[in-house]
Formats: structure tokens, C-alpha cells, sequence
């Protein structure tokens, strides 16, 4: 039983070294590994003795008192320096962490610029709107007829926007063109406008109210006179008798 166990913590340790060192084998984008070690904790069994104790009987029919012993299988941490080989990137091509094997991350001398990242040595992928190497370069997107707009098209850096020619304005979409309706001018009556015909209205209804008092004041004025009157003519009619 200990030599299997000894056989299963061999054959355990062998497989570990192996594949970590498959890793870090020279290919795409790894140029060469560095050999390097790391310190590694593994569970191993062995066999452990137990004794224990038992009675029985001994010369002249008396009791004695004994060991025996047995053997069961025990587990143990054990640590092991284990090759932990790290990979040397190829030109242009780099790591991430330190302990990662593969080399993932491209590398570009001059820095992608307005957005773009770096997606292979050398060479950015830019954001809509750039071009070139380093994403340098606006891309003209009122050059060729992509662009949508019924009339004009102006380019700004990295994107670009619609306009019309006098006379008409942009519809809900920012690229289709629709002719302006010219207003009223002023001083002139609009049956749009609702709140000139009510005021025409109320100034109307009080020309005619103030009209209507001062026919009001001016019969009553005269009502007053002929009341004033009539007393004086009853008084002098019995004197012509």
C-alpha cells in the first residue's frame, strides 16, 4: 500500500510539470519561455502506524496488558518547488500579468488616437469617423453619397451633419430638406391667430357699450329737463282763468 501511494504522488507530480510546460511551448506570437519555478502545495497519502492496546493472558493465568499495530492510510499537505516557465512575447506582441503564458496584447510604437485601440502590432482599429494607421485622419464622409442628406452635407471632425439652402429647413430626421412657410406680416389680420380676432371682438363690444351709456346719460338728461318743467307750466294755468 505505500508503494502505491507513493507511485499515485509521482505520477501526480510528473503530470503537473508536464502540463504546465505544454503551455509555454514556442509558437504564434511566443518566441521563446523562460524557465522559471514556483512553490506548490499537493495532498499525498502515506501509511501511517496505529497502536493499540489489548489484553491477554500471560504466564500463571494472569492478565497482561500489550500493543499491536496496525496500519491505515493518512494524508499529508506537502510543498514542492514546481517549473513554472514563463513565455518571451515576439516583437510587437506583449502580456498582460506577469504569470499569464500567453501573449495577447499587441503593441503599437505610435499611440492610437480619437478612440481607436491597438489590434495588431502596428496597426489601430479606429471608431467610426477616423482613418489611418493611428486613427489620425478624419474620414470625409460627405465624399461619396452615404451620407443621407437631400441637399447639403458638411463634414466635421470625426462625424458630420446635414443643412439646407435658403428657403428651406431640416425635418425630423436631421437629413431631409422641407420648404419654409413664410409667416404673416405684421399689421395684417390672420385667421391663424385666434387671440386678434378676440381682441377685435372686445374692442368692438366696447365701442358699443360706451356708445349705448352715452345715449343713456344723454336721455336722461332730458327726461330731467321736462320733469323740471311741468310744474311750473300746472301752476300759471289757473291764473289765466
Amino acid at each position: 500500500m505505500h508503494r502505491i501511494s507513493c507511485l499515485l504522488s509521482g505520477l501526480a507530480f510528473i503530470l503537473s510539470a508536464t502540463s504546465t510546460d505544454s503551455f509555454a511551448r514556442v509558437g504564434r506570437r511566443t518566441c521563446a519561455a523562460e524557465p522559471r519555478s514556483r512553490t506548490a502545495a499537493h495532498t499525498e497519502s502515506h501509511v501511517q502506524p496505529v497502536y493499540l492496546p489489548y489484553l491477554t493472558t500471560c504466564q500463571g493465568h494472569r492478565l497482561c496488558s500489550t500493543y499491536r499495530t496496525i496500519y491505515k492510510v493518512a494524508y499529508r499537505q506537502v510543498y514542492k518547488q514546481v517549473p513554472q516557465p514563463v513565455a518571451s512575447c515576439c516583437p510587437g506582441w506583449s502580456r498582460t500579468s506577469s504569470y499569464e503564458l500567453s501573449c495577447n496584447t499587441a503593441l503599437c510604437q505610435v499611440p492610437c488616437q480619437n478612440g481607436g485601440r491597438c489590434s495588431f502590432p502596428g496597426r489601430c482599429a479606429c471608431p467610426p469617423g477616423w482613418m489611418g494607421p493611428s486613427c489620425q485622419t478624419d474620414a470625409d464622409e460627405c465624399a461619396g453619397r452615404s451620407h443621407g442628406c437631400s441637399q447639403l452635407c458638411i463634414n466635421t471632425a470625426g462625424s458630420f451633419h446635414c443643412a439646407c439652402r435658403d428657403g428651406f429647413s431640416l425635418a425630423a430626421d436631421n437629413k431631409a430638406c422641407q420648404p419654409v412657410v413664410p409667416g404673416p406680416e405684421p399689421g395684417t389680420f390672420s385667421q391663424a391667430d385666434p387671440s386678434s380676432e378676440v381682441k377685435e371682438e372686445m374692442k368692438d363690444l366696447k365701442n358699443r357699450v360706451e356708445a349705448l351709456e352715452q345715449a343713456g346719460s344723454r336721455q336722461g338728461s332730458q327726461l330731467c329737463s321736462t320733469l323740471q318743467a311741468e310744474p311750473h307750466s300746472s301752476s300759471s294755468s289757473p291764473a289765466a282763468l
